[in-house]
């Protein structure tokens, strides 16, 4: 018992020193199978995304959850590896896919779909086709 009050305090101090909160992890499954992808929410966590990282290393890909349906840009900024970018409605259908968005330097112009997005999943170059996915295809999370 006190081992996990001892580790509940460590947690909390950890917390309070970092300032950020803990991430939050969702399902993402397709046909043909399902990733762990790592939740992006808050403001906070959309600007970030996955900038300063060299890979993914336990998760598939990061979902961020949109305030609308709308158009929506996002950049490459301080991201390190190239990414597949998916674009999804509040349906969950697939609604387009840039494929292999690479790295940029200043200045970083933005990627920007003209549709009623509410989720997009950005993964590894490459993930789109590995998995077969295309437009139209519903996603379950």
């Amino acid at each position: 018992m006190r081992t996990a009050v001892y580790a509940l305090a460590l947690s909390v101090v950890s917390f309070a020193i970092s300032g950020c909160a803990p991430a939050r992890y969702q399902r993402v499954c397709f046909t043909g199978g399902c990733i762990k992808v790592e939740l992006a929410v808050s403001a906070e966590e959309k600007t970030i995304g996955l900038m300063y990282r060299d890979r993914l290393e336990y998760i598939g890909g990061m979902l961020f959850v949109l305030d609308d349906d709308d158009s929506h840009s996002f950049w490459m900024k301080n991201v390190r590896f190239p990414l597949d970018i998916i674009w999804i409605d509040k349906k969950k259908k697939i609604l387009h896919i840039d494929e292999d968005v690479p790295v940029c330097s200043d200045p970083c112009p933005g990627i920007v779909f003209e549709g009623p997005a509410r989720y997009v999943l950005e993964a590894s170059a490459g993930f789109s086709k590995e998995r077969k996915l295309k437009v139209g295809d519903v996603l379950k999370f």
